[in-house]
């Protein structure tokens, strides 16, 4: 008995109702009732390529907007990748039109070819939207093509046949009637290549430190309009 009025006080506390219908040699019937704000999730939700997306707002560290000519944020190229340089750290970089529409994980010859194809020596990078995502301890950039504004909406689980595609997390119908499928910050930076990338180079910076404690004196300068270089 302990154990049901345990049942029936988690419930209550949340908000759900415990009923309990049971008839003479014909058996009990228990109903649980949950509250519908158990499935409400605050998303921000964005445009990119003509279709509406929700992201998590609890994935969303901050937005930053991007336009040419102003403020220190910018994106950068290192290695055939692309970081953003913000308050003086650098954050991996994705593209969500470039998650969409390449299918496999990302490789070095993928990230080769989005550089080339978003950083042209000759165009000058307009306005660009950045949500800062988090999973974990990792932080990375996600650039989108608009934002529409925050809403709470209804989680629905993903069709059987999305279920492999990792980076949605779930769908929702919209107050429009449209459906919006709802992105995973890690499913994005897993088939990006930036989860793995991360930790590369997290390890890869504690062994030099490791091996070398005294500073270096660097000289930064620039070799073309993207290229960062530095030397001792």
């Amino acid at each position: 008995m302990s154990a049901w009025t345990s049942v029936k006080t988690n419930l209550e506390q949340i908000g759900g109702v415990l009923e309990i219908d049971s008839a003479a040699s014909e058996g009990s019937v228990f109903t649980l009732s949950l509250p519908l704000t158990l499935a409400i999730v605050p998303c921000l939700l964005l445009r990119n390529g003509g279709q509406a997306y929700a992201l998590p707002q609890r994935d969303i560290e901050e937005i930053v907007l991007l336009e040419p000519g102003a403020g220190r944020a910018r994106i950068e190229c290192s290695h055939d990748e692309e970081v953003l340089r913000l308050r003086g750290r650098l954050l991996p970089v994705t593209r969500l039109s470039e998650v969409l529409n390449r299918r496999r994980p990302f490789t070095l010859q993928t990230w080769s070819q989005i550089v080339a194809a978003h950083h042209p020596a000759s165009r000058e990078p307009g306005r660009v939207y950045i949500a800062v995502l988090k999973f974990g301890s990792q932080r990375f950039g996600l650039v989108v093509d608009d934002l529409l504004g925050s809403e709470d909406i209804v989680v629905m689980p993903l069709h059987p046949l999305l279920r492999p595609l990792s980076i949605y997390g779930g769908a929702t119908i919209l107050g429009d009637g449209g459906v919006a499928l709802i992105l995973s910050s890690e499913g994005i930076a897993r088939h990006s290549g930036i989860a793995y990338r991360t930790l590369v180079t997290s390890r890869r910076c504690c062994r030099l430190f490791r091996r070398k404690r005294k500073p270096t004196r660097l000289i930064l300068f620039r070799c073309g309009p993207a290229e960062l270089l530095a030397l001792r």
